[in-house]
């Protein structure tokens, strides 16, 4: 199984004009996904950003 970056579940999170955080999503192109890499910069961590733009299908 081949996992690819599908860059329209994949989200960004923009403070004052920076990236402030991102989530990665990968597919198989088989209708499942999963998360690939989700970051938040440290100063701005336990604010919900890496989550809040995820599809709610994954919670």
């Amino acid at each position: 199984m081949r996992r690819a970056l599908d860059r329209e579940l994949t989200s960004v999170a923009v403070v004052d004009g920076a990236v402030a955080a991102f989530s990665l999503a990968h597919t198989d192109r088989r209708g499942r996904y999963w998360s690939g890499m989700t970051g938040t910069l440290r100063a701005l961590r336990g604010r919900g950003l890496a989550k809040g733009p995820l599809p709610m299908s994954w919670w």
